[in-house]
């Protein structure tokens, strides 16, 4: 197999896994079904399994469950069956757990010890299915599978994006989304804090405040755009500065009795279209977005505003302590009014699922539904750092987004477990059929509305309760760490680690091996010659050397085929 037709075998198998993705969440037996046995598992550990399907492979980090003094460089694989991590375990989560729980069969047609990748899928809700299965300490772990580079690149559009919050009286209010009892402004800049998450390389962010005022609108932190560049060690865009300030600032609560009326909000959305579009920092050809956070006391539809940059496009989120999604209006393909109710403000990044529905709709024209190839390394991947990753968006039947489906390639597994050149690998992927065959990003060639289907898939199910959240109850009722240690850790970590020798090395150590055993019978060969033909008075010193010569090959022999025991050890594990 060569390096195209390998890259060429996963995209069948990605494109495969996306589309049975699709059909999954039309498949409304899957929820009804989606309890006992049908149920899925944590990867943030609170089972006692089974190893027996397990496998261990080489890991680019020192395996921490192994241990503090211990160094060990592998971890244990479960191929049996994939996991599930979460951000938030509700309902909605739920029936995207249970929807796409057949993935796992699917995924164990695209790996397998010997040919080692790592599939994924992360969706829309903030859920992710990893196959092979990976038991991780439920300690300190966080991950969120929409901030991940591999879930961006296949929804971006290189975009500058105005925020705009409400800073009236009534955001100060209790909105009753949680158990701390937190405003409306809180809640708001939540929300803000985890957008900034999501951008992209070079795109450009700004935050206002608007008030009843309507000639009153303020900066956060500065009037200028902030360009997003990303820090390579850890992954995040570098907004430490705008995310302190959102954190901290209460400046921009307005004191005044009034709220923002319609007025108001149409002054705000006009000047920050005027900042967009004025604004010669942001590229002509990028989309502009403007994204209103409001408790809405005052609006119950839409403002009139007059958009006629065809660039630019509205999104207006309304803030409800209800349960339902009760008004979304789109008079226009460019601007959206959406009701978002208190379970999805709960879970910030779902509750502007329109907005990046939108953007995966444009990736997708402009890419003319191909998949996407990340660049060649991914800094501090536990599992080896010279990897890249092949991703694509996911769409349900109604054309709302899913979620992102992914596939690692780890280039040195390849290249030890196909025989495949590293090299050749990263040349396929950058040919012009894979990379560069899309034309260039401009807004004005956008043609898709800003409009979403909230319908459910399976709406005649809308009302069923899912069983423990779609999620196989707990085995153990605390973190054991001695039985993640077995799970996790391959055994003796110390012995397996001290066999991870370069080829070479092995090579060396049984050629000196061999040669040394040769040597030895050689000369004790010589010597029973030698004792063979001297006179009678030293036939027994010569019979006594005659019965050595047997001993020492044996010897020999037993060395030999422990060194190759030990090559044969070490050549498997890697």
């Amino acid at each position: 197999m060569t390096a195209d037709e390998l890259l060429s075998l996963k995209e069948s198998e990605l494109n495969s896994v996306v589309n049975l993705a699709t059909e999954n969440s039309g498949n409304c037996d899957l929820l009804k079904e989606c309890a006992g046995a049908n149920c899925s598992r944590l990867s943030c550990y609170r089972y006692a399994r089974d190893v027996s399907q397990y496998n261990c492979q080489s890991i680019s980090l020192p395996n921490a469950h192994c241990g503090p003094n211990v160094s060990c460089f592998w971890k244990n694989f479960n191929f049996k069956e994939g996991d599930v991590r979460l951000v938030q375990q509700d309902q909605t989560t739920a029936r995207s757990v249970c929807a796409q729980r057949k993935l796992d069969a699917s995924f164990k047609n695209m790996t397998n010890s010997t040919h080692f990748f790592r599939v994924f899928f992360g969706s829309v809700d903030g859920s992710s299915r990893l196959y092979p299965g990976m038991d991780e300490s439920c300690v300190g772990f966080e991950y969120d599978p929409r901030k991940r580079p591999w879930f961006r690149q296949s929804i971006y559009v290189p975009k500058g994006v105005i925020v705009l919050l409400d800073s009236g009286p009534t955001m100060q209010q209790p909105l009753n989304a949680g158990t701390m009892d937190e405003s409306y402004t809180k809640k708001a800049r939540n929300i803000v804090l985890q957008l900034l998450d999501t951008l992209s390389t070079d795109d450009f962010i700004k935050v206002l405040s608007f008030s009843g005022d309507s000639s009153n609108v303020q900066p956060i932190l500065n009037d200028s755009f902030t360009q997003v560049v990303y820090n390579d060690t850890n992954g995040n865009p570098l907004l430490n500065d705008l995310k302190a300030f959102l954190l901290s600032n209460e400046s921009g609560v307005n004191k005044e009795t009034l709220d923002p009326n319609a007025t108001a909000m149409s002054n705000a959305i006009n000047t920050s279209i005027s900042q967009l579009t004025v604004n010669s920092v942001i590229p002509a050809r990028y989309l502009k977005v403007i994204i209103v956070l409001t408790s809405g006391h005052y609006s119950t539809t839409l403002p009139e505003v007059d958009i006629r940059d065809p660039t630019v496009y509205l999104f207006v989120y309304k803030l409800m302590p209800t349960s339902s999604l009760d008004v979304v209006q789109c008079p226009t393909d460019r601007t959206s009014f959406e009701e978002i109710p208190v379970s999805n403000i709960n879970n910030p990044l779902y509750a502007l699922n329109s907005f990046y529905s939108f953007l995966a709709k444009i990736h997708k024209n402009f890419t003319d539904d191909r998949i996407d190839y990340s660049q060649q390394s991914a800094p501090n991947s536990i599992i080896q750092n010279n990897t890249f990753f092949m991703s694509k968006a996911i769409f349900s039947l109604n054309n709302v987004l899913l979620g992102v489906m992914g596939l690692d390639i780890f280039l040195l597994k390849v290249e030890d477990q196909f025989g495949i050149d590293a090299g050749s690998i990263v040349q396929a992927a950058n040919n012009d059929s894979r990379r560069n065959q899309a034309p260039m990003y401009d807004a004005k060639n956008v043609n898709i509305s800003v409009c979403m289907n909230h319908s459910l898939p399976c709406e005649s199910l809308k009302d069923l309760q899912i069983p423990n959240e779609g999620i196989c109850p707990v085995v153990l009722p605390s973190e054991d760490l001695s039985v993640l240690k077995r799970l996790s850790c391959c055994g003796d970590c110390i012995r397996k680690a001290s066999k991870d020798w370069p080829m070479g090395k092995i090579a060396g150590v049984l050629v000196t091996a061999v040669a040394g055993a040769v040597g030895i019978v050689i000369l004790a060969t010589g010597f029973w010659y030698y004792s063979y033909t001297q006179n009678s008075s030293i036939k027994r010193g010569a019979l006594l050397l005659a019965v050595k010569p047997p001993a020492a090959v044996a010897e020999s022999g037993q060395l030999r085929k422990k060194h190759e025991a030990a090559a044969s050890s070490s050549k498997a594990l890697r």
